[in-house]
């Protein structure tokens, strides 16, 4: 009985402290980026271009406290069952310092006793380009670039790119999250 006691009284000392913060802790993925903005798909003769701006705020919807940047993935479509087992594979990574350079800027701002609010990078440090020079003529594809911050901990695709390479004007297919996510499994 004293047992019993003792782990009563144990689990409501535990209950009694906290971090000084209100709410449960949050998972990991909360904090992860969503997702890319503005993304464009330019086929052309020397291959696939993808351009985006980047996200400015987490899964929570608050800003981003941690970006590092973006991988660029890449599988064959079959052109009989687009959700075959085929994995996707890493084309690609690249780097985003907006976040970091958004902070370095805030950090400024508060040494000097100004505000924070209103505070913004240049639109170009948010603005990304990638190539996919390894498509091949005839081939059908299917791209998902995605954000990831410092922990490798990635974000969401707004979707997949489906390209039908044939050099300029090759056909382009954006497929949404939801239907994304019936493709993909």
């Amino acid at each position: 009985m004293k047992a019993y006691i003792l782990l009563i009284l144990s689990l409501a000392a535990l209950g009694c402290v906290g971090c000084g913060r209100a709410g449960a802790p949050r998972p990991p993925e909360d904090f992860a980026p969503q997702a890319v903005g503005e993304l464009k798909v330019e086929p052309g003769i020397e291959g696939v271009r993808f351009s985006w701006s980047s996200p400015r705020s987490d899964q929570r919807g608050k800003e981003l406290a941690s970006l590092s940047g973006y991988k660029i993935y890449r599988r064959e479509a079959s052109a009989t069952d687009p959700a075959d087992s085929k994995e996707y594979k890493v084309l690609s990574t690249v780097a985003d310092t907006s976040v970091e350079k958004l902070q370095a800027l805030k950090a400024e701002a508060l040494a000097s006793g100004k505000p924070t609010r209103g505070i913004s990078v240049d639109k170009q440090l948010q603005a990304f380009s990638y190539l996919d020079s390894s498509v091949q003529p005839g081939g059908s594809y299917l791209y998902k670039i995605i954000p990831f911050n410092q922990d490798d901990i990635e974000g969401r695709t707004s979707g997949i790119v489906k390209v039908d390479f044939r050099g300029e004007g090759s056909p382009v297919t954006l497929i949404s999250a939801s239907e994304f996510e019936e493709i993909d499994g």
